[in-house]
């Protein structure tokens, strides 16, 4: 008996990757039984009387945002995914409020999610659920940065193959290259507020990136439970010093958050881009990560689907969806001096 055929290669991005085919028009399922959508929207301006209805997430839930940003066009995503818990009788525990979901039954109730969803961001900007060639798109963009072009085919299996098949991707000691350019990540430490993000947006302008965003969501009681264990041995003595230092980290939507912006640059670009974001940062005051021993990590953990590749506690809170989107803003964001020339990447 030989266990050749099972084998799995390190260097193939489709083993790793989780896709597996659209089972509906606008659903994802993976390989591991969770599934996603994608919806678009349009960026709006941001008001407190006007905001995305409250849903409670729970254990299992995911939720990326996405900018994608070429050729000085920009696309904006909200990506859903669903684990499901299913119990001995396959029926779902985790789905959302009392629904009763059956394994069978687990595609056609994330699609009407999905869709509920979209309605509740329909009421403060447009936006809409996208559908086979379109997901495709999003995807393929956001492997190789609009390097490369998948057509659907007739049937919209194994999307891992059809997506990485002409792909030349190498992982390297602490980097990654893709049709052999280098992936440069930049991670801000902290949540910049909505003006220093329209900056970066200015800032990059003539740079192909992603900018990700991805909450790991818990339920209200997982959230404090989580945060009281990552914070047990914190200020042993001094409680009232504990209870200070979180007061403020949780609220309507909790979870595991990460931050990151994605170039991907030829060698001639490669250092001037790496040079210019920098000043960017430093000029702006933020704290940063110039991704190297985690970037696989980081990257992986961009993609739609993969929500086992980079979680890094402790738990985060938003207020709400809103907060994770993008927005314009009428501030003047054009006023900063970044010292180096203003990179111009071609693709």
């Amino acid at each position: 008996m030989s266990l050749q055929e099972y084998t799995i290669n390190d260097q193939d991005v489709d083993e790793w990757l989780p896709w597996g085919g659209l089972v509906r028009e606008s659903v994802v399922k993976n390989k591991d039984d969770s599934f996603f959508g994608v919806i678009a929207y349009v960026p709006y301006p941001k008001k407190d009387d006007k905001k995305i209805k409250y849903r409670e997430y729970r254990k299992g839930w995911v939720i990326w945002t996405e900018k994608q940003h070429r050729e000085g066009e920009d696309r904006c995503y909200l990506i859903v995914c669903w684990n499901p818990f299913y119990r001995m009788t396959h029926i779902a525990e985790n789905a959302l409020g009392a629904a009763s979901v059956s394994e069978s039954e687990a595609a056609l109730y994330f699609e009407k999610e999905l869709s509920s969803i979209a309605k509740d961001l329909s009421k403060v900007t447009t936006c809409k659920v996208l559908a086979y060639q379109d997901v495709i798109d999003f995807l393929a963009f956001s492997l190789s940065l609009g390097d490369e072009k998948i057509t659907m085919p007739e049937v919209p299996l194994y999307l891992d193959v059809l997506l990485s098949q002409d792909l030349q991707v190498e992982f390297l000691e602490n980097g990654l290259a893709i049709n052999h350019k280098q992936l440069l990540v930049f991670t801000p430490l902290s949540i910049p507020s909505m003006s220093i993000m329209n900056i970066l947006y200015q800032a990059f302008e003539k740079v192909p990136y992603r900018y990700v965003q991805r909450l790991l969501l818990f339920d209200q009681k997982s959230a404090e439970a989580d945060l009281n264990k990552y914070m047990d041995k914190w200020c042993s003595g001094r409680k009232y010093v504990k209870n200070a230092l979180k007061a403020d980290l949780l609220s309507n939507l909790n979870g595991y958050y990460s931050n990151n912006f994605f170039f991907l640059l030829d060698e001639e670009n490669y250092q001037k881009v790496d040079h210019y974001c920098r000043n960017i940062m430093e000029t702006l005051g933020l704290s940063y990560v110039v991704e190297s021993y985690n970037l696989k990590d980081v990257w992986w953990g961009s993609l739609a689907g993969i929500f086992r590749a980079n979680i890094n506690p402790l738990v985060t809170g938003f207020d709400c969806l809103d907060d994770l989107l993008v927005h314009p803003t009428e501030e003047n964001t054009t006023s900063i001096e970044i010292g180096g020339t203003e990179p111009n990447v071609q693709t």
